[in-house]
């Protein structure tokens, strides 16, 4: 008997799957939410790390300029001015008395007037002559002995342990500021501050070119410290009280302590950057107050 295979029936292939319109639209959303939390956490983590940088950065700087002033103000010399006493004489008359005559050398009755900063630094007297922008000291620091590169002494020889070191902001109102022809930067700014400047010099020397009417040549002494200082302030305390001014000329003395403030600029980031920050208010200012070891703590204290 002979039997006939049915033919296998062919299967239609199953219709092939897709994404729907509703599963496209889910997945483009999360993808878009997902995007936008790493944006956020990236964006996050730039502002706590420029925050945080500017921070340090101050601080840095800070420490630097502070710990340079106030290792100057510890250096600097005063020497009292020999001042004119009176003197007795003794005399006998014609009638045998005993006539005594006190003979009182002329005194300047008139007050004297505040010494400018800037007129200070070649003037010759010593000790701290300064204003709330300004200040001027005479200082003692040993200079080094070593050769220049070329071998030549002369230069180091020419200086000598006694120097006028002034501290100002250049660009400012200060007297100091106004003495300088020429900016100490190229950069301009809004406020026209150009920052902390520094002007230094050996005393024989600037005594030197002051006789000789070369005091223009003080400018070439001058030294930007940092330009990201707008502001300086120094107020100086007589043992009673905080003061905005100070003459050693008047006082005859050194004051007991000197405070310096300073003060930062904004940052400066381009229009719409992305790293525009601001930063913290509690770097805004730095302060110092550096007592002076010379002066006598109890003198001018009022009891």
């Amino acid at each position: 008997m002979i039997r006939l295979s049915r033919p296998a029936r062919k299967s239609n292939p199953a219709p092939r799957g897709g994404f729907t319109l509703l599963e496209l639209t889910l997945a483009l959303g999360l993808t878009i939410v997902l995007l936008t939390a790493v944006y956020r956490a990236m964006e996050i983590h730039w502002q706590f790390s420029v925050a945080g940088q500017i921070e340090v950065e101050r601080s840095q700087i800070a420490r630097a300029l502070l710990s340079q002033i106030a290792a100057d103000i510890r250096s600097t010399v005063y020497r009292v001015e020999e001042t004119s006493t009176s003197s007795s004489t003794t005399g006998t008359d014609d009638t045998g008395t005993t006539d005594d005559t006190t003979d009182t050398t002329d005194t300047d009755t008139t007050l004297a007037e505040f010494t400018d900063p800037a007129d200070a630094f070649s003037s010759n007297a010593t000790g701290v002559f300064g204003d709330n922008q300004s200040l001027t000291l005479h200082i003692s620091r040993p200079t080094s002995s070593k050769e220049s590169p070329s071998g030549d002494l002369t230069s180091s020889l020419q200086q000598g342990d006694l120097k006028s070191v002034s501290y100002f902001l250049a660009g400012g109102e200060s007297g100091l500021a106004g003495s300088l022809s020429n900016p100490l930067s190229e950069v301009q700014t809004d406020d026209g501050i150009e920052g902390l400047a520094r002007m230094s010099g050996d005393r024989f020397a600037v005594l030197q070119a002051a006789d000789a009417g070369e005091s223009s040549d003080f400018a070439s002494q001058t030294r930007l410290l940092a330009p990201e200082i707008n502001f300086l302030a120094f107020d100086y305390h007589d043992g009673y009280e905080w003061l905005t001014e100070w003459d050693s000329s008047i006082e005859a003395r050194l004051p007991n302590a000197i405070g310096v403030t300073i003060g930062f600029r904004d940052p400066n980031f381009p229009e719409k950057s992305f790293l525009r920050r601001t930063a913290s208010e509690s770097t805004d200012t730095f302060r110092i107050v550096v007592p002076l070891s010379a002066a006598n703590p109890f003198e001018g204290v009022a009891y």
